[in-house]
């Protein structure tokens, strides 16, 4: 049995949740292989050209280009000659200490909730104010001093904030709420492999049912349950591809009753047996 997705973690000179990277072409002397992250990340491209593999969406990678990959989410990135990148990586808790940019965190879930890819290129008038964005987190991130934490919280928002407008319409609502379906989205990721039901996601979180599937809805459109089995299914694709787990043990990990059952939920949600997805 073998899982073929290494998980990265974030590892940083110092204990704050964030890091800055330079990706050219020498990152690729050894092939990226297909990985995890248990942070965010977003890949702003400045230079050159190359492909990004995001769960199954290859993108290509031109200069002016952002990609944003949510924790658990696979990917891998490949690029050509004289290509420039900055990796601008961030634990969840980190963009969290503050209550103000939970609603910029909600606008990324509600976007990718959505179904969409996060990823676009920005207007060219705005390139220069982003590569200069990227520059300043840059600097703070590589001179030590005792503000550096609270400066690079500040450009990370500005920048996030900037890119907002490029994924269209996004629910706003107050940060109570926000924090409700921070916690609810929290809770689905220790938990999806073991709890499939909307009333159990609740009782964990100390709401009623209904409670939860309203704050669900005003940042999705969809049902508690819809982004529940939406997890799930993710999960087992990503087993399906980046794995060679048998699908017999794929049912048992996902807490599914048997094969059966683990086939028809699999099926409705993509149209393909397990098997075929595999094999397709």
């Amino acid at each position: 049995m073998k899982i073929n997705t290494p998980i990265h973690t974030l590892s940083t000179a110092s204990s704050i949740g964030f890091k800055l990277v330079t990706i050219t072409e020498k990152s690729f002397t050894a092939p990226d292989v297909a990985h995890r992250h248990n942070y965010w990340a977003m890949f702003y491209f400045l230079k050159g050209k190359g492909r990004h593999l995001i769960d199954f969406s290859e993108i290509e990678t031109l200069p002016g280009s952002i990609h944003f990959v949510m924790p658990g989410q696979v990917h891998e990135l490949d690029a050509k000659k004289n290509f420039l990148a900055y990796g601008i990586l961030f634990r969840e808790e980190f963009f969290l200490i503050r209550e103000e940019t939970k609603t910029l965190l909600m606008k990324f879930y509600n976007y990718i909730d959505s179904g969409s890819m996060a990823s676009f290129n920005i207007l060219k008038k705005e390139k220069k104010y982003f590569e200069q964005l990227a520059d300043m987190m840059k600097h703070e991130f590589e001179n030590d001093n005792p503000y550096r934490e609270s400066v690079l919280l500040d450009l990370l928002t500005v920048f996030i904030s900037k890119c907002i407008p490029y994924f269209g319409k996004t629910s706003f609502t107050n940060s109570v709420e926000a924090s409700g379906y921070i916690k609810f989205r929290n809770a689905l990721e220790e938990n999806y492999k073991s709890i499939h039901l909307v009333n159990d996601y609740a009782a964990l979180l100390h709401i009623n049912p209904k409670t939860l599937n309203q704050i669900v809805k005003t940042y999705t459109g969809r049902s508690a349950l819809e982004i529940i089995h939406e997890r799930i299914n993710a999960e087992a694709k990503r087993l399906l591809k980046y794995s060679d787990i048998a699908i017999k043990e794929i049912t048992f990990d996902l807490s599914f009753t048997d094969t059966s059952h683990f086939t028809n939920f699999f099926k409705s949600k993509t149209g393909f047996t397990p098997q075929e997805f595999r094999n397709g």
